[in-house]
């Protein structure tokens, strides 16, 4: 059966933190890139990459090929800290309607704000949800400590892990909540949720 013609196929946004593109790719990057391919016989592909770029960085919107289609340059800088940024939620909001996106597929949120996922729902479009690593649980996303070992969060008080974000990053106490509650409700939002490991 031959493909679709790319302009009549539905259209696929990937979310993620980095791609082979970047001279610092691994694994995950590699996995996106592969499915990337595969959907790309049946659907038009975009991924939505940050880069370290400029004084407050730029986000990249590629299509099928990783060819740059837009490149958007912030004014306001992006730490994994903060749940929502207005200036990146209006800028996505419009790329959906911009580009017509009809899914939403979310590898990774390191370099965006997880309200990305909330903008996307609310305008009616499907969300999948790839779990990559535990970037949910914490923006350190292998689980190490202060002392560079595993940290078992499934024991510790978030208090524990107040203290710890506030000794490595000065995070304020109480953010480590936030966050969880800003997941949760974010993953229970999800139309689909994938766990490869």
């Amino acid at each position: 059966m031959a493909p679709k013609d790319i302009h009549s196929r539905s259209r696929v946004l990937m979310i993620a933190h980095n791609d082979i593109t970047s001279s610092t790719f691994g694994g995950v990057e590699v996995y996106l890139k592969n499915l990337k391919r595969f959907l790309s016989r049946q659907y038009e592909v975009y991924s939505y990459i940050p880069r370290n770029e400029g004084s407050h960085g730029v986000t990249q919107l590629l299509d099928s090929h990783d060819h740059v289609v837009e490149s958007i340059k912030w004014r306001t800088p992006f730490t994994n800290w903060e749940l929502s940024n207005a200036e990146r939620e209006n800028a996505f909001a419009n790329l959906l309607i911009q580009q017509r996106i009809q899914v939403v597929h979310i590898h990774h949120l390191s370099g965006h704000p997880p309200a990305l996922a909330m903008v996307a729902k609310k305008m009616g479009i499907p969300v999948v949800f790839t779990a990559h690593d535990y970037f949910g649980i914490c923006h350190v996303s292998n689980l190490l400590n202060e002392n560079h070992t595993y940290c078992r969060p499934d024991t510790l008080e978030m208090s524990a892990c107040d203290q710890c974000l506030h000794s490595q990053y000065g995070i304020l106490g109480g953010s480590q909540q936030l966050r969880r509650k800003c997941w949760e409700k974010l993953l229970l939002s999800m139309d689909c949720l994938i766990f490869n490991t």
